[in-house]
């Protein structure tokens, strides 16, 4: 999957294009950065009608490259390392959204695989 970052897109831009490739998967933005293995506080969570350049310092453009074996910890390390972006992954799994991070080191395809699995 290539993922355009520039500035004058939203967060829901990005959202969206995320969940076609991985669809019991979805990005959150956040304002500060969370450690490895760690969630995000909810009331961190950026609003998905701000464009991408409203919550970033560093405002390079360019395609973010993600690929199904990608470890969820290392995409969302690309996006913080590369674009100046705090995102947290997160699966659906039993019907609610649960954030990656005690799974980071999972790959996005082994996350999206996760959603209902857990079913009796």
């Amino acid at each position: 999957m290539e993922l355009g970052i520039s500035d004058n897109k939203t967060i829901s831009d990005l959202q969206d294009k995320f969940n076609e490739c991985f669809p019991h998967l979805k990005l959150e933005f956040y304002y500060k950065r969370h450690k490895l293995y760690h969630t995000s506080p909810e009331e961190q969570r950026i609003k998905e009608d701000l464009k991408i350049g409203e919550i970033r310092k560093k405002h390079n453009h360019g395609i973010l490259i993600i690929k199904s074996w990608h470890k969820t910890g290392e995409v969302e390390e690309r996006f913080r390392e590369a674009y100046g972006l705090y995102v947290q992954i997160f699966r659906l799994e039993n019907n609610q959204w649960i954030q990656s991070a005690k799974s980071d080191k999972l790959t996005l395809a082994e996350q999206n695989e996760i959603t209902d699995t857990n079913k009796e």
